[in-house]
């Protein structure tokens, strides 16, 4: 298994572009898809995020079936509280990732009628930021990155803007 180290900082960023795209995802199937469309024409998009993940860890793109989740023990419960951050993720992790950000950004430039394949894609994305990348995070980044704007957002919580999350490495 090569792992490959990734700076901590976009590892929160990735983390938090994930997570804006799960919320997003979810909260499309109540609006047209041409809506989420609009609205990730003003973000970052998630071809440029997963070149930047390629680039940093150095690798070419190869297809990738799936990953195994990172077990919660006792143990990572324990180092995740005392504040442990670990920052290195599997060639399979960062395909993967890789993967999901270019699905993504295919259904971008498609039209859809029914829900399914974004239910698949949200599926993914959760699989990769939820099960892998959260345990590599403090809590405290993991609190900050969980009020991230999104798409079609509650206006009466506070969020956080995802630039919050990406200067210096964009």
């Amino acid at each position: 298994m090569n792992k490959i180290t990734i700076n901590y900082g976009l590892l929160l960023f990735l983390y938090a572009y994930l997570r804006q795209l799960d919320l997003s995802l979810d909260r499309s199937r109540w609006t047209p898809w041409q809506e989420l469309k609009d609205y990730y024409r003003q973000q970052i998009a998630p071809g440029r995020v997963a070149a930047l993940l390629l680039a940093t860890a150095k690798l070419t793109p190869e297809y990738v079936t799936g990953i195994t989740p990172i077990e919660w023990t006792n143990w990572r419960m324990f180092i995740r509280f005392i504040g442990w951050k670990g920052s290195a993720l599997t060639k399979d992790q960062v395909l993967y990732c890789y993967q999901v950000l270019k699905t993504f950004e295919k259904y971008l430039q498609q039209d859809f009628h029914e829900y399914n394949e974004q239910e698949q894609l949200r599926v993914q994305v959760c699989k990769i930021s939820y099960q892998v990348i959260e345990y590599k995070l403090s809590l405290a980044d993991v609190g900050k990155a969980s009020r991230i704007e999104h798409y079609l957002q509650n206006e009466n919580i506070v969020t956080i803007p995802l630039k919050q999350f990406y200067q210096g490495l964009i």
